[in-house]
């Protein structure tokens, strides 16, 4: 498992763009190793891909379609924002 191992600057930094590259490798590898452990192999390729879909979702008023033809059988991938109660 990968250490994080912080300096005090980066303890208190305003965000993540204050670390240096290492701390922020460390960071990375880390939240990777902790989705791949709670949630499986491919749980980082998963995650990694649904946020980059919800990025672009956010930025078309919360809704994206996007249309893959295959070899077979085209797809199309939807996206849209839900709204949680609680």
């Amino acid at each position: 498992m990968a250490e994080l191992i912080l300096t005090e600057k980066e303890k208190h930094a305003n965000d993540y763009l204050e670390w240096d590259d290492a701390a922020l490798g460390r960071v990375v590898k880390k939240l990777a190793l902790n989705i791949q452990e709670i949630r499986g192999d491919n749980a980082l390729l998963y995650t990694s891909c649904a946020a980059l879909l919800a990025s672009e979702a956010a930025k078309k008023a919360g809704e994206l379609s996007i249309d893959i033809e295959g070899r077979t059988n085209g797809w199309t991938v939807a996206v849209f924002k839900t709204t949680q109660s609680g």
